[in-house]
């Protein structure tokens, strides 16, 4: 009797969970962590069919750079460790700051890369690892 009234509710109301607009997909979960060593980076991958837009609110411990970029540009800081091009950048986030990302993204494959260092170089003038963080999910949804 419960099960039924569950499905009925869940057909009722057009699924259980929080929608608005087009659905998002979450890229990183709420909760997680990176630790990024000075001079280092991390990156995620994702695909865009139709335009989106890239929504998570984040921080960090040391300091970082974010930026989204093509998975070529991504090989090629990867290789040279030098930022090449990018769709979009954050400019320096400053250690402890809560960061809301906020992006437009065209359709087409993107890497989301987080930078442990000085700027657009691979050059560290620290050695500190930084922690970055996560308070809500970072999703791509419909435009």
């Amino acid at each position: 009797m419960v099960a039924a009234g569950l499905v009925a509710a869940y057909f009722l109301i057009g699924g259980f969970g929080t929608r608005s607009g087009a659905t998002a997909n979450v890229l990183i979960p709420k909760g997680t962590y990176y630790s990024i060593p000075g001079g280092q980076f991390s990156y995620v991958s994702f695909k865009v069919n139709s335009g989106g837009n890239l929504v998570g609110e984040m921080w960090n411990t040391w300091g970082i750079n974010v930026y989204v970029m093509t998975p070529a540009e991504d090989f090629h800081l990867a290789e040279t460790g030098m930022v090449s091009g990018y769709l979009w950048a954050s400019g320096r986030i400053a250690n402890l700051t809560t960061t809301n990302l906020s992006v437009s993204v065209p359709s087409g494959s993107w890497d989301l890369v987080f930078l442990n260092t000085d700027g657009a170089t691979m050059n560290p003038v620290w050695t500190n690892t930084t922690i970055v963080g996560f308070y809500s999910d970072v999703t791509i949804g419909g435009a």
